[in-house]
């Protein structure tokens, strides 16, 4: 099945959330909520294959590799999270894949449920890949084999398979 063909995302996931007291008070909400996506590429091999590649980025937070996520700010839909975070964390410009949605949740340190969602996003353009900025400590662009390998939780592997097995299932 051809990528273009897939389901449109949820129409839930464009909509603004409700702004929570906590987000005017400044107070920690009952639950931590980020969104994120599994960044990849295709460049072409000069045999003509495909050679994908997948971004992570290192957190200053924790020193850990993952896909890039953040929280939203207040207004953003969950994909505006995403695109944003995607950008400050790497530079990259990206196209949503329609029909791929990974939630992971764990317990954070504090004893919060941390929830993240994952959109599946490719590269477009010749945008500079952008070096580390901020809470970033490097970005990689590597084939699944090392990407899977690299990613510091278990959490982050399930999502970066679930993103390969969809590409590999829709033909990408």
């Amino acid at each position: 099945m051809s990528l273009s063909n897939r389901r449109k995302p949820d129409p839930a996931l464009n909509r603004r959330p409700e702004t929570k007291g906590s987000l005017k008070t400044g107070l920690k909400p009952d639950r931590d909520r980020s969104w994120g996506a599994v960044v990849f590429c295709s460049p072409a091999a000069s045999d003509g294959s495909c050679n994908r590649l997948y971004l992570l980025v290192k957190l200053a937070s924790g020193k850990h590799w993952d896909s890039p996520k953040g929280h939203p700010e207040a207004g953003e839909t969950p994909l505006e999270t995403a695109r944003r975070e995607i950008l400050e964390e790497s530079s990259a410009m990206v196209r949503f894949l329609d029909g791929f949605l990974k939630e992971e949740s764990w317990i954070l340190p504090d004893g919060r449920p941390k929830d993240t969602g994952y959109f599946l996003a490719e590269k477009i353009g010749e945008a500079p890949t952008g070096g580390p900025q901020g809470e970033i400590l490097d970005v990689a662009w590597l084939p699944f084999d090392e990407a899977v390998k690299r990613v510091t939780y278990p959490s982050g592997r399930r999502v970066l398979e679930a993103a390969e097995a969809f590409l590999e299932n829709a033909g990408g």
